[in-house]
């Protein structure tokens, strides 16, 4: 959902909703938000996760090891490059939002990723 952002989160019967700012409303199981400079990788090993000095994530799909795992932010690596940046989220959340669907998206390249 091109330009959407969250509104809030909040607890669902089935996990938790996740509403957006267009008026639609999402579910999920879970919503994890972390920032910081430093990535503390302990729940990315808990959850058995590719990792090197971040998350290890597809850079054009941004999934994670796990299939149903994708991430974004400044605890994701890009070809072993830390995103130490968190304002292309929007893009990467895009991102994650064409694989989830299955949609085509306009990344083609690491060398020039509009995520890093």
């Amino acid at each position: 959902m091109p330009n959407a952002t969250v509104s809030a989160v909040t607890r669902a019967e089935q996990g938790v909703a996740v509403q957006l700012d267009v008026g639609q409303t999402l579910t999920a199981d879970c919503v994890i938000a972390a920032i910081g400079l430093q990535t503390d990788l302990r729940l990315a090993h808990m959850a058995g996760l590719q990792t090197d000095c971040s998350i290890t994530v597809d850079p054009h799909t941004l999934q994670t090891s796990n299939p149903a795992i994708y991430a974004l932010g400044d605890c994701i690596s890009l070809d072993g490059q830390p995103c130490r940046y968190i304002g292309p989220i929007a893009a990467q959340a895009e991102a994650i939002a064409h694989a989830v669907l299955g949609l085509p998206h306009g990344a083609t390249s690491t060398a020039h990723s509009p995520y890093a």
